[in-house]
């Protein structure tokens, strides 16, 4: 029998002593006797029990069904009704509190048992939808404020390559002994470590463009422990469990590390005085209904392979409360409140972008286990080696189309500085209009992905049609990863994603212009 906590609220006291009697015998709880509404109010604030039955004609100031209709808005506990009388008026104002129950005195207890159980079912299934409710809410949350940072990221990442592209033009232009030089060395610096924060708000707003390649997670896992070792204080044990075999997934290398940096540096905050953190690799079958808190939308339930990296620390924990919404990019589990930051919220960008998902354990005062789950790819292919050293100097002619002027007007002044002759178009149209005119010379088109009338993929099938000898660069600072590394690999064109330095984007022309081919 269920030991769910009961309050009685009734005046007459013979009849609440039987109540709380029968109750007793079946195995429930009784936290009071009330005689009053008022002092319902207060019983059920302190007690805080799953049922009240409540006697709805009681003498006093207050009215019993609009004291019920309270108790359910602040509290949310259901109220079964206990009454002599059975007008239907009082049937109908009682429906205000569903869910509900009615017995009528005197009750058989059957039916008072039957009330009881099924008012305890129905409060929780309602707990449970709102518990759905409230995780879609979190969602929904997330996927909101990802948007909005990742717009955000995107204008900000090409004023930043104006300034990154400008700052080091300027210094190739001035003399060494200039004054003005260890300036420009810093914009370019300070500039440079703005671009990676712009990084951390895409990656979080799962719009990072990724470069993916093959590789083994365990050997990911222990890059990643001996580089963040050091970051870790000498208070912290760092471990680290291998799985005896490969285990190949095609991901961002960078980023999956930062990912689990992010992870390793949450641990260390939430042992102030020290403790042990367990990084550990591993292959693993799961379906969806391995997880309670519902963040593996992409698992089905066909058993699935994935490749698992767990974080396990012994730490302060993480209260239930937060648990929802531990991937906030306001929430810390540091016990210093001030030390606010994005770093889980980044983590789980990264992973999601990856097809993958994060999971998170915890228990108060007993540590917390974050766990990354990756898909498990075919056998590892050896990558391409990529060109070094290329001479960055041209003479070919190259269009551009880019709608912001500020950011046009710099590639132009630095791709003319290493010898190129550059074409310039401010939209799609434009662009399509540059090359049919200059169609003889063009040998390469670099493409923003988004810009005014047309997009820079429809540009791309427009001239690729009728020039399949002209090389294609695209760059962006705000685009779905999957979507666009799915059409360069098969389209076989070049990705740049901004912010980029005037000698990463000479070098990847000059190396796209030397190859042969498509």
């Amino acid at each position: 029998m269920s030991r769910a906590k009961i309050l009685i609220v009734d005046d007459d006291g013979i009849s609440a002593m039987l109540t709380r009697k029968t109750l007793e015998q079946w195995g429930y709880e009784v936290t009071g006797l009330a005689e009053s509404f008022d002092d319902a109010l207060s019983s059920v604030n302190v007690a805080r029990p799953d049922i009240v039955l409540m006697d709805i004609v009681i003498k006093g100031d207050r009215d019993g069904i609009a004291t019920a209709a309270e108790i359910r808005a602040r509290f949310g506990i259901p109220v079964i009704y206990l009454s002599a009388h059975a007008e239907d008026e009082i049937i109908e104002r009682a429906k205000i509190t569903e869910p509900f129950a009615y017995v009528l005195k005197p009750y058989k207890g059957k039916d008072l048992l039957s009330a009881i159980e099924m008012t305890l079912y129905k409060s929780k299934i309602e707990s449970q939808m709102k518990e759905n409710d409230e995780r879609m809410r979190q969602f929904q949350k997330l996927e909101s404020l990802g948007r909005f940072a990742g717009g955000i990221a995107h204008e900000f990442n090409s004023l930043l390559t104006v300034i990154i592209g400008y700052a080091k033009h300027a210094q190739q232009q001035i003399k060494e002994e200039s004054p003005v030089l260890d300036s420009l060395i810093e914009i370019h610096k300070t500039a440079k470590k703005a671009a990676l924060l712009t990084k951390q708000i895409l990656a979080f707003s799962r719009n990072q463009m990724f470069h993916l390649q093959d590789c083994d997670l365990n050997i990911l896992v222990e890059n990643t422990v001996r580089f963040a070792k050091p970051l870790l204080g000498e208070t912290i044990d760092l471990r680290m469990e291998l799985s005896p075999e490969p285990i190949p997934v095609r991901v961002d290398s960078g980023q999956v590390e930062q990912a689990m940096v992010n992870l390793l540096t949450n641990a260390r905050d939430a042992m102030p005085r020290g403790g042990t953190i367990t990084v550990s690799a591993s292959r693993e079958i799961m379906t969806h209904s391995d997880f309670e808190r519902g963040e593996a939308p992409l698992i089905t339930e066909r058993p699935t392979e994935y490749a698992t990296v767990s974080v396990r620390d012994t730490g302060v924990g993480i209260a239930s409360a937060d648990l929802a919404r531990v991937f906030e990019p306001v929430l810390s589990t540091s016990s210093d409140e001030s030390r606010l930051g994005l770093g889980l919220a980044v983590s789980y960008g990264i992973i999601r972008q990856h097809q993958g998902f994060i999971d998170v354990t915890s228990e108060p005062q007993k540590g917390t286990v974050f766990s990354i789950h990756l898909p498990i790819t075919s056998p590892m292919n050896q990558a391409s080696p990529v060109p070094r050293d290329a001479q960055l100097k041209g003479h070919e002619t190259i269009l551009i189309a880019e709608d912001t002027d500020l950011l046009k007007k710099m590639l132009k002044t630095i791709l003319s500085d290493y010898g190129y002759e550059i074409l310039l178009a401010g939209d799609g149209d434009q662009a399509l209009q540059q090359f049919r005119q200059h169609r003889e010379r063009i040998r390469l088109v670099m493409l923003d992905m988004v810009m005014p009338k047309r997009t820079g993929r429809q540009v791309y099938e427009e001239i690729a049609l009728h020039a399949r000898d002209v090389k294609f660069l695209f760059t962006s600072g705000y685009t779905d990863d999957e979507d666009l590394m799915r059409f360069a690999r098969e389209h076989r064109v070049e990705i740049i994603p901004k912010p980029y330095d005037p000698d990463e984007l000479a070098q990847k022309i000059r190396a796209m212009l030397d190859s042969g081919g498509e």
